[in-house]
């Protein structure tokens, strides 16, 4: 028997762009994958907050895949492709607890939200097939949380100040990655934004507490991406790709040898991206020194600039954490009073 694999990729692809199939419903196919969204969230929403974030975040990325490849089939605005409707409705129910009014009232906000379109909303559809409208989907979800938090009140759900933070900073990367699309007028501003968030995130999530563990983990990585850069002797694909990861990679250097701590998580992002837009100096004096040299770079300025800025307001605010600064003043006094 032969298996026909380009048939069971498309059906697969096409499982997904309808959300399960629930697009192929006659009336209102877009609330019919909301729906099925939302009753899959609730009998396989993984428990943890940080991870719910990751499936979002995956579940956009194969949804942009399968809803430019149906819009190939179908057209661009063909109303079986609902994936974006699907995973619009988990970002705005992620991390909220299976309480059956909050679920319905989530369901209810993101219809509303997704027909009123807020800005950006309205500027994603150029963005091309697939990106263009799972963004639309993702604003949608961003406000539709950040007014579902809001409805919380009302349930006695109202979650503590380390949830709210991070639910406030996955709406505002989502808001703010599209929003940057539109101003720069190409979708590489917003995938800028988007790097920095999830090189936070996942710092956050995975890194080592042990610095100096950290340490070597980043010197391997840039060590790493520096070849890769070499051998592909700058493909266009692989220098968007390269600038995504070097993007992660600086974060997790900018928050090196910092506490884990949401604010401190969240403050770095803003700082990186802020950084990265102004190019500091030196960064626009840098000598040639090659395509992998000048990726990483300004990179390490921005994370140079970031670090410095929170290594102080740590010292500041922390109530006594370590921070490397720290850590360097008091090896130096020690330094000194051995050698007197």
């Amino acid at each position: 028997m032969r298996i026909d694999k380009e048939k069971i990729r498309d059906n697969a692809l096409g499982f997904i762009a309808t959300g399960a199939f629930s697009g192929f419903c006659p009336k209102f196919p877009g609330a019919a994958g909301s729906l099925a969204g939302a009753a899959v969230w609730w009998l396989a929403g993984p428990l943890d907050p940080r991870l719910q974030f990751l499936v979002v975040l995956a579940a956009l990325a194969a949804g942009w895949h399968a809803a430019r490849t149906a819009q190939d089939w179908w057209g661009q605005d063909d109303r079986r492709i609902v994936i974006g409707d699907m995973a619009g409705i988990w970002l705005t129910l992620a991390t909220f607890d299976r309480n059956i009014g909050l679920w319905i009232a989530g369901f209810v906000i993101f219809r509303l939200v997704d027909a009123v379109k807020f800005y950006p909303a309205l500027h994603c559809r150029w963005l091309g097939p697939g990106w263009g409208l799972m963004a639309e989907k993702a604003v949608a979800g961003a406000y539709a949380g950040a007014l579902l938090t809001v409805a919380s009140v009302f349930f006695s759900r109202f979650p503590g100040p380390d949830l709210l933070l991070a639910r406030l900073a996955a709406y505002g990367t989502v808001i703010a990655a599209v929003a940057f699309s539109h101003l720069y007028g190409s979708l590489r501003g917003g995938l800028g934004i988007a790097s920095i968030a999830f090189g936070c995130l996942l710092f956050w999530i995975w890194a080592p507490g042990n610095p100096w563990f950290q340490a070597a983990i980043l010197v391997l990585a840039a060590a790493g991406m520096a070849a890769a850069i070499r051998f592909t002797a700058g493909e266009p694909w692989f220098l968007t790709i390269a600038d995504c990861l070097l993007l992660m990679w600086a974060c997790w250097l900018s928050l090196w040898f910092l506490p884990k701590l949401p604010m401190v998580v969240v403050a770095g992002a803003v700082l990186m991206a802020v950084f990265r837009h102004i190019r500091p100096y030196p960064t626009n004096y840098l000598p040639g020194w090659g395509l992998e040299a000048s990726m990483i770079a300004p990179n390490i300025i921005a994370a140079i600039y970031t670090g410095a800025v929170l290594q102080v307001a740590v010292m500041m605010f922390g109530g006594g954490e370590m921070v490397f600064i720290r850590y360097a003043v008091i090896g130096i006094l020690r330094l000194f009073n051995i050698r007197g």
